[in-house]
């Protein structure tokens, strides 16, 4: 029975914490002005029933000023107290209050008052509300992790593989902390491998926090912690004996008493440290999917036991399975069998290496060298450019002084300024091909999952025209100048290099399919231009099978007749059909409309035509404009094209003021010189 309230409540107020206690809960709030990210400011308001609570002592040293009440909860009923320990750092234990000398009295009521309600209440259950928020992704220093299903995925800040911990193998999750500040800490501790020496920033199972994450990184292991000890009622697993050959571990799942499930494993491949499923029985109906993550469970837990750094398991139905299994820790290998059925392999990681410190390069992808840079394309490319834009601005100078618009004056300006702009275009083509990268240098750059590019190679000759008439760019470097906001864009390539994708070819000795499926798990994002190859339509199908929907976007052509035959052999292999009218836009622009895809690959155009005055603007800018949104989700950085874009514009409102100034300069001197003429001369005797 718990105490009878009182009215008014037992308020404690202290230096940064004030308790209220009504005779069956405490309410805790928290001054913490100028710690934003504080613990104590997301734990603030928080009212903690009698239930969870242990005890009270009160503290005050003889001769102190200050005195420390604090509250003990019960083990297990508060899961931010589990994750700060007995022992948290000074200045984050939300059970402490610290009150001064003169209010030692209501110190002592509150205690009294909390001993007695705490004793005259039964053990009861834990109450669920004390977490106030769950939280799944936590930014650290070197990385971000994320809680996805059952189980851990980190992205390594420094472009490293990222690390999938399956929730299966993970025995406990720890949070600790050097100081109040900070940095803190989040590890994993895995089944089979106890601390292993490695240090902080390498051990693929820790992720540093700085101060700024510090109620994140707390939050984010009690969210973690509150998933491993979730419990499913009626639900027994328990490892029996294998009665077939070759397997190494069988465990049966029993409910109420009756078997449900059923799990085997297997050497793969007779290797002591690769296992797979042999045998995977499932209930027909199971909403919740608890006997499979149980069993899924049990099979992990045994091979990480034995030392095994991985368990595998063939899968027939991937886009329907794929999700499933990706949140239990899996991930699709790129390998496929076509005897007994067509099935693809899925991979759960037990074991993982220290985390490097630089990206490593596919090795599927073999170095494509750059075309080799001449000197005199250097000097054309950083010196004649700036040169010839001094040219024609001087050949609009003196186009805008001439205002009488005299014959050799037009012809002169007319001369400068095609002559000019012609060595603009040069100009500006030697400063792109100058600056052509391959995908090894890409890979190794830039930290980011890449844009994988996927065309038909025949049509590379047409995609190498500009994009309209009059454009510097084509097609493909416009492309590259947008996607290069969400990561690097490479391509495979027979050999050669050309401004747009960084190029990679595929080494003499490799499958090009072995190639492009080993890309297409590692990108972030698929390009596609529609064509015509069969092998096009394989890498489609491909991109089907391993990828979500919002990872592709298609490239429509204006030309009708390609994009028809497209559209015709991708109703194959999608599973809705592309809408016929995608490729209505005007032909000298090259590219009509984009197709994005949404759950169920479902398609959507966008559109890339606009009305006046924006046609005017560049491809580039428009596919920017109509792309941003979608490619938002994927982490697309703006600034990377738009910056460029600003600096542009303000070098051309510069120059104009230029030319309207010296242009009506120049008309006031050659109006001077015209009055000048006029003047009679007077002849003196």
């Amino acid at each position: 029975m718990v105490a009878d309230g009182f009215d008014p409540p037992i308020i404690l107020q202290g230096s940064t914490c004030t308790v209220e206690f009504d005779g069956a809960r405490c309410a805790f709030r928290y001054y913490t002005p100028f710690q934003k990210h504080s613990v104590l400011k997301a734990l603030n308001g928080r009212s903690i029933p009698v239930t969870a609570l242990a005890g009270v002592e009160v503290t005050l040293p003889e001769g102190g000023r200050w005195g420390a009440l604090r509250i003990l909860p019960r083990p297990g009923a508060d899961p931010v107290a589990d994750v700060l320990g007995s022992d948290p750092p000074e200045g984050l234990d939300p059970y402490i209050v610290r009150f001064h000398r003169r209010d030692r009295a209501m110190a002592y009521r509150l205690r009294d008052a909390l001993a007695e309600a705490i004793g005259a209440t039964p053990m009861g259950a834990v109450p669920r509300e004390l977490l106030p928020r769950a939280v799944k992704r936590l930014k650290g220093v070197e990385g971000t992790a994320e809680l996805i299903g059952r189980s851990i995925r980190i992205e390594w800040s420094s472009g490293d593989t990222p690390t999938v911990i399956p929730l299966g193998v993970v025995e406990a999750v720890e949070w600790c902390a050097e100081k109040e500040l900070g940095p803190y800490r989040v590890r994993f501790l895995v089944v089979g491998e106890p601390g292993r020496g490695l240090e902080p920033r390498e051990d693929p199972h820790t992720l540093e926090v700085s101060v700024v994450g510090q109620a994140e990184s707390v939050l984010f292991v009690a969210t973690v912690r509150a998933v491993l000890d979730r419990s499913w009622s009626g639900l027994d697993i328990r490892a029996v004996a294998p009665v077939r050959a070759g397997e190494t571990f069988a465990a049966v799942a029993t409910r109420n008493g009756v078997r449900v499930g059923e799990i085997g494993t297997r050497l793969r491949e007779n290797r002591l440290d690769s296992w797979e499923i042999s045998t995977w029985e499932l209930p027909p109906h199971d909403p919740m999917r608890e006997v499979e993550t149980g069993l899924l469970a049990a099979a992990m837990r045994r091979a990480a036991t034995e030392g095994a750094g991985e368990l595998a398991v063939w899968v027939l139905d991937v886009p329907t399975r794929r999700d499933r299994l990706e949140r239990q820790g899996f991930s699709l290998t790129g390998e496929w069998r076509e005897q007994p059925r067509d099935e693809w392999l899925m991979r759960a990681v037990l074991r993982h290496g220290p985390v490097r410190r630089r990206r490593e390069v596919p090795a599927v992808l073999g170095d494509l060298a750059p075309r080799r840079v001449r000197w005199r394309r250097h000097i054309v490319a950083r010196g004649l450019l700036p040169v010839l834009g001094v040219v024609f601005i001087v050949a609009a100078f003196v186009l805008a002084g001439l205002f009488a618009f005299d014959r050799t004056g037009l012809l002169a300006a007319g001369a400068f300024a095609v002559m000019a702009w012609t060595g603009l275009r040069v100009g500006y083509r030697a400063e792109r091909l100058s600056r052509v990268r391959n995908a090894s240098m890409a890979l190794r750059t830039d930290i980011r999952r890449p844009v994988l590019f996927l065309r038909s190679f025949q049509d590379d000759a047409q995609a190498a025209e500009p994009s309209r008439l009059g454009a510097f760019t084509s097609l493909e470097e416009a492309v590259a100048d947008v996607v290069q906001g969400v990561g690097p864009f490479i391509a495979l390539d027979l050999g050669r290099s050309a401004p747009g994708a960084a190029r990679g070819k595929v080494p003499a000795d490799e499958d090009w399919r072995s190639a492009v499926l080993s890309l297409l798990l590692r990108c972030r994002l698929v390009v596609m231009r529609c064509g015509t190859g069969h092998a096009l339509f394989w890498e489609l199908r491909q991109v089907v099978a391993l990828l979500r929907p919002e990872q592709l976007i298609i490239l429509v052509p204006t030309d009708p007749v390609t994009y028809d035959e497209f559209r015709r052999r991708a109703s194959a292999v999608l599973p809705h059909p592309l809408p016929d009218d995608a490729a209505d836009g005007p032909v000298r622009q090259r590219v009509a409309a984009a197709i994005t895809f949404t759950y169920g690959w479902h398609p959507t155009v966008v559109s890339f035509r606009f009305g006046f005055p924006r046609a005017l603007l560049a491809l580039d800018t428009r596919i920017a404009l109509r792309l941003g949104p979608v490619l938002k989700p994927l982490g697309y950085r703006r600034n990377v094209h738009w910056a460029r874009r600003f600096q542009v514009v303000g070098l051309l409102l510069i120059t104009g003021w230029l030319v309207v100034r010296f242009g009506l300069t120049m008309q006031d001197l050659s109006g001077a010189v015209r009055k000048s003429r006029d003047l009679e001369i007077p002849e003196f005797p």
